[in-house]
């Protein structure tokens, strides 16, 4: 972490209270991932006069657990068994624990970009205050420039020496400096992985946040097979009709139900606890979920 004191002249340093924040809450959140045993799989049951099925018109089933397996509901490789609403992450994320999974993402973006905003002014006034004339120009743009490339070309250069000779070589010797050698290397590295880890994480916290709003998972988002939909007509389970759906844009967004109740069957119906890595949202036992009206809709005209 960034040198700062955590007391000033003035009394207590809140961006870096702020920031132990962030960076306890992420821990929290991962601890709770990894720590979180997966979700059961719900008993399966018929209780919608629609449902996801196979070709044939039953059930889904997986062939690995030997069960038939509820809607929305994967084999994970990594604890070898169904997921209800599994993620495809690397690690087993189901819904049990996808608040935790996208509040650690959020914390940790935030917790980068925060060092970021705070560090990086503060090492260019450093720089600056070791330039001539105090202040930025072209020509230390340029001679910046010069140097990243020289740098890449002596890296490489002493590595074929150093394996030429076998004898050890600086890997940057030969650079050409900028004058900034009492300036520790921390803070280009803390500027470094700030922005680095800020901006990617941050596109991946802003992607699962579309998913929650849209109710959808990112396996969802990424398949392209056709889907094929149950509709029984009544409840004897013998007049029913297989309905294909082949175009992704029919049934992408088939369990949007609306950006707020999307929202708290994620996050929880309670405002304060949404930042909270604890579930705050009744997790149901249910094997189906309600689907959105014009996806229901366009089912039922196929039917029909």
């Amino acid at each position: 972490y960034y040198y700062v004191q955590f007391q000033t002249k003035e009394g207590i340093d809140y961006k870096t209270v702020f920031a132990l924040y962030l960076y306890a809450m992420s821990l929290i959140s991962y601890s709770i991932i990894m720590i979180k045993t997966p979700s059961p799989v719900p008993s399966w049951s018929k209780s919608h006069s629609m449902s996801l099925c196979n070709e044939k018109g039953g059930p889904l089933y997986c062939n690995r657990c030997n069960i038939i397996k509820p809607e929305r509901t994967h084999h994970c490789s990594e604890c070898d068994q169904c997921a209800p609403k599994m993620d495809q992450i690397n690690g087993c994320v189901d819904q049990g624990n996808y608040k935790q999974f996208f509040l650690f993402v959020f914390y940790v973006a935030a917790y980068a970009l925060w060092v970021e905003f705070n560090t990086l002014p503060i090492l260019l006034n450093m720089v600056k205050d070791r330039i001539p004339g105090g202040r930025f120009t072209w020509s230390f743009c340029f001679k910046v420039y010069k140097t990243y490339l020289s740098s890449i070309y002596y890296f490489w250069r002493n590595i074929v020496m150093m394996v030429w000779y076998r004898t050890w070589i600086p890997l940057l010797s030969g650079v050409e400096g900028l004058g900034l050698d009492d300036i520790s290397p921390h803070w280009y590295s803390v500027c470094a992985l700030g922005c680095v880890f800020g901006l990617t994480v941050s596109g991946f916290a802003l992607a699962h946040f579309c998913f929650i709003i849209k109710n959808k998972t990112s396996i969802e988002f990424a398949a392209n097979r056709p889907i094929f939909v149950r509709v029984d007509f009544d409840q004897t389970g013998e007049n029913y009709r297989v309905v294909c759906i082949k175009e992704k844009k029919d049934f992408k967004n088939m369990y949007d139900v609306g950006m707020y109740q999307n929202w708290c069957s994620v996050m929880g119906s309670k405002p304060l606890l949404w930042l909270v890595p604890f579930n705050s949202a009744s997790l149901t036992n249910e094997s189906s979920f309600a689907y959105n009206p014009a996806f229901t809709a366009h089912v039922l005209k196929l039917a029909n």
